[in-house]
């Protein structure tokens, strides 16, 4: 097992308190959050409305920058919607799921696969699945089974560890800075991912064919399939949904294979925002990718394709799905007639 180093490269995105708020009474801090909460989109348009105001008469600049703080800190929470309850169908007649216990660095952990019960072909095409950041759930089982319908060996990695799943925003936003605040670890985990797809799903899954790689992720999981393609994994295609588009490091770190075909499906109303999917674009240009398309849903929000959130949006994530599942298809036909 390799050893990684545990310093960490860069911060993650997370947004602290500032040093003088801890000066300030506990009551007053917990109540703050208890409205963000509750009543986030609220109290966040009204931060955003009064700031100056704030800024011009407050005497406690130490009130003021907590209320930036929070503010900026669920911007990035609320806009990744609220967790629903939702019953997922079952698991289709053709096709074989089960968890995957593994460990890494002497922790456990417990990733899922799903393929077809019986493989048309001697190796299957693989697909690396990218959780968002409430982790392993329903939703990504569910959508692996649906790959595996199609004839793919679907393989979702579990980056948090064996029973961590974060059942709120802020603790999904916790576990989610804690793997971004140390690169090199979070590499090494998505490449012991990708390593566990090709040749460690034990000896019930089908040989993945490692020449027929693809990735697909949503939230937090489309950040780590775009980043697995920034790094030089050979993959045919890679999808991310509602993903966060951001580079990690730095665009001169780029080593996009000139063969990859990326997808990116994006939110018009997605809290990051036009200009990051302009900026990925940019970005995919500059590299010459050789095929690369985005893809923008109106009236939609950051998580539109998880039936498990708020902001679901069942027809557009109908079609997002169809195009990715006929991108796929279309990928492999090209490549294994020597197109």
């Amino acid at each position: 097992m390799r050893m990684i180093n545990d310093q960490p490269m860069r911060s993650g995105p997370s947004v602290g308190l500032p040093s003088a708020c801890t000066r300030m009474s506990t009551t007053c801090i917990s109540k703050a959050l208890e409205h963000v909460e509750s009543d986030g989109r609220e109290f966040l348009r009204h931060i955003k409305y009064n700031m100056f105001v704030f800024m011009a008469r407050a005497r406690n600049r130490s009130f003021v920058t907590l209320l930036l703080a929070l503010a900026s800190s669920w911007d990035n929470v609320a806009g990744h919607g609220q967790q629903v309850a939702w019953n997922p169908p079952p698991v289709p007649d053709s096709v074989v799921a089960h968890d995957v216990p593994y460990t890494l660095e002497g922790q456990s952990f417990t990733g899922y696969v799903a393929f077809p019960k019986d493989p048309t072909r001697t190796a299957s095409a693989g697909v690396f699945v990218g959780h968002t950041w409430n982790g392993i759930s329903s939703m990504e089982k569910w959508r692996s089974q649906q790959l595996a319908a199609k004839g793919f060996v679907a393989f979702v990695p579990d980056l948090y560890g064996t029973n961590v799943r974060p059942k709120t925003d802020a603790a999904a936003r916790a576990e989610m800075d804690k793997i971004l605040s140390n690169l090199t670890a979070f590499y090494y985990h998505l490449n012991e991912g990708v390593d566990i797809l090709k040749s460690g799903l034990g000896p019930t899954a089908p040989k993945v064919n490692s020449s027929e790689l693809f990735a697909v992720g949503y939230c937090l999981g489309g950040q780590m399939v775009l980043e697995l393609a920034r790094r030089g994994y050979d993959f045919k295609g890679v999808t991310s949904f509602h993903g966060e588009l951001g580079n990690l490091t730095s665009k001169s770190n780029d080593k996009f294979t000139p063969s990859v075909a990326i997808s990116v499906h994006h939110a018009d109303l997605d809290y990051q925002g036009p200009q990051a999917l302009l900026d990925i674009e940019n970005e995919l240009r500059a590299n010459n990718v050789s095929r690369w398309m985005t893809h923008k849903y109106g009236h939609c929000h950051h998580a539109w394709t998880v039936p498990s959130n708020a902001n679901y949006k069942p027809f557009e994530a109908a079609q997002s799905h169809d195009y990715m599942f006929s991108f796929n298809a279309a990928i492999l036909e090209a490549s294994r007639s020597g197109a």
